[in-house]
């Protein structure tokens, strides 16, 4: 095998592990909501954050943002 093809194959795995975590953001009455799932370990973990108004919304987001 040459080294082009093993670099190429390397590049694959990487692309594979990342595909291993799978996250969601999504709003839940009136809650900001994370989804994270493993699928290698199968763990699911979810977190949320309370929104009051739309303000505080569109702040979160813009900071999302970079």
């Amino acid at each position: 095998m040459s080294t082009q093809q093993q670099m190429e194959e390397s590049d694959v795995e990487d692309v594979a592990d990342d595909d291993q975590i799978v996250m969601s953001i999504f709003l839940d009455r009136g809650k900001l909501c994370v989804a994270i799932f493993d699928v290698t370990t199968s763990s699911l973990r979810n977190m949320h954050m309370s929104i009051t108004d739309a303000n505080e919304l569109h702040d979160v987001r813009e900071d999302g943002q970079g």
